[in-house]
């Protein structure tokens, strides 16, 4: 019985912010790019589009913004536009499915970036789900803007999760 307590308690204190995690849940967004599937294919269009997410629409979308609220506010304004754009490029590139496009609350797992952790919680999250979305998935720090050097080419994929040299984006091998 004690040990089954001590579980219990363990996972309400991983769900339930005890150490400040709620201003990060309040004051960031993720942006969440699932692939179709898991094929070579699918996979590096899922990185073209979220390169193509944040060449075009990811600076248009936040310029000038500095408050979560109003980020919030003009992501959930322009879903419809972001998808309208994603699926005109996933046509260009030959794909045979569309994508949707919510903005929505997402539960995301802790990570560790050397000395930088994204708390276990639930954030706002524009989520780009390209066909069924039954795929790897991939995500950053859509505002504040840490998804730039994505965007620019730099490679976003983080392997080891206590290498610190590059903070913008996971790429979660979980699927999920």
């Amino acid at each position: 019985i004690v040990f089954s307590i001590a579980v219990l308690l363990a996972g309400v204190f991983y769900v339930i912010p005890v150490h400040g995690e709620q201003k990060v849940y309040d004051e960031v967004i993720r942006l969440h790019v699932l692939a179709a599937s898991d094929s070579e294919q699918d996979q590096a269009m899922k990185i073209a589009v979220r390169d193509h997410v944040l060449a075009h629409s990811g600076k248009e979308l936040l310029c000038g913004v500095s408050d979560v609220q109003q980020a919030k506010q003009m992501l959930a304004t322009a879903c419809s536009a972001v998808q309208d754009s994603v699926d005109r490029f996933l046509a260009e590139q030959g794909a045979s499915y569309t994508c949707t496009v919510s903005l929505a609350q997402e539960t995301y797992e802790r990570r560790w970036y050397g000395t930088l952790c994204m708390p276990a919680g639930t954030y706002a999250s524009l989520v780009i789900r390209l066909g069924e979305g039954a795929g790897q998935n991939w995500w950053c720090v859509l505002f504040p803007p840490l998804c730039v050097r994505a965007a620019q080419g730099t490679s976003a994929s983080i392997q080891d999760p206590t290498d610190a040299s590059d903070l913008t984006g996971v790429q979660d091998s979980a699927g999920r």
